[in-house]
């Protein structure tokens, strides 16, 4: 059988050989040096990933309470939203009942307006009262202007809707009557 090893040292130059061998040595240190730092950059590339998993999972988290602070904010708007309605209701009722010459109706109407006014206050919705004040446009819609009433000029006589401020949020402004006393020249003064 032949020695494939012994022959090709027969026919190999001895100057090659050693050229080749330092060939080797260097290619075989570069090899190993490119390696570590192959190593070295697999193992950051691993932190860096974890890290920016990490924060990946951080934005979701915050992502998720905004939403949901977003959700309860809408949800409390529309639940304030739903509460100015009913007392709309019953304001109306008890300006009914006012108006009728029922006079136990009328009590107990306003007995169930006053109580319900004091509780949407404890809980913070304050109704706008402003009869007999002066007009605010940041607090007031001008519905109408009239001559009659004790009120002085510029006064409001007479309340159409109530308004609601919630947190300082003006949720409505209450429709007024003011008194003028040149009704058609000076409407549009108090109309924005």
């Amino acid at each position: 059988m032949i020695n494939f090893k012994a022959e090709l040292k027969k026919l190999a130059d001895p100057e090659l050989d050693l050229t080749f061998m330092r060939q080797k040595d260097e290619m075989s240190t570069a090899f190993s040096s490119l390696n570590t730092l192959l190593a070295r950059l697999n193992k950051k590339q691993g932190t860096i990933e974890m890290q920016v998993e990490e924060m990946y999972a951080i934005l979701e988290e915050q992502q998720k309470e905004e939403e949901q602070k977003d959700k309860k904010k809408l949800e409390m708007e529309q639940l304030t939203q739903a509460l100015i309605a009913a007392a709309d209701l019953i304001e109306d009722f008890y300006l009914y009942a006012a108006k009728s010459e029922d006079v136990q109706l009328a009590s107990q109407a306003g007995l169930m307006w006053r109580t319900l006014e004091k509780e949407l206050t404890n809980a913070g919705l304050c109704r706008i009262t402003d009869e007999n004040t002066p007009f605010n446009d940041r607090l007031n819609h001008l519905e109408g202007v009239t001559p009659i009433g004790d009120e002085p000029e510029g006064f409001i006589t007479n309340v159409l809707r109530s308004g609601y401020i919630y947190q300082n949020k003006v949720y409505r402004k209450s429709s007024v009557i003011v008194k003028k006393s040149e009704v058609n020249t000076n409407e549009q003064n108090y109309r924005n």
